[in-house]
């Protein structure tokens, strides 16, 4: 649970917790979950998330979701809310996820090149497409990934 500490409709804490709440009141006993009255009286409110987005859409190799700086009250639904925005990692770090996961699906072919075995040209192309990925215009964060039918 995070909680905001507000004063004159001002965001004073955030993110504000429990600890902070005890630290704050040294003198004063609170229970280990204190209600919404409580809270309110000590000015605190709880921050319900607003999530617009569909996490099958992110590219969880290249992008992440992160929460707005403050949150901001909902006059319509009458709570405090935090909104969240999908933000591009460091190309660093997003390039080497990706290489990673194109080492992967190269390794799943590695026994088919075999030196006993003849490697189809179509197992050799993708292999190749896949080795080419960070040649690719717009890598890390925009990757067409080659297939293969095995």
């Amino acid at each position: 649970m995070k909680l905001v500490k507000i004063d004159n409709g001002e965001v004073i804490a955030y993110p504000y917790t429990l600890s902070n709440l005890k630290r704050d009141n040294p003198k004063t006993s609170f229970p280990l979950h204190p209600s919404v009255q409580i809270l309110e009286d000590y000015n605190l409110h709880v921050v319900n998330f607003v999530d617009p987005h569909d996490l099958e859409e992110i590219d969880h190799l290249t992008q992440v979701v992160e929460e707005d700086n403050k949150p901001r009250f909902d006059v319509a639904e009458g709570i405090w809310v935090i909104g969240t925005r999908v933000v591009n990692i460091g190309i660093k770090e997003a390039g080497a996820n990706v290489r990673n996961v194109r080492n992967d699906m190269i390794s799943a072919t590695d026994w088919m090149a075999a030196s006993d075995l003849t490697l189809s040209a179509e197992v050799a192309d993708y292999r190749a497409a896949l080795r080419a990925v960070p040649e690719q215009e717009g890598f890390p964060y925009s990757v067409d990934w080659p297939t293969y039918d095995v």
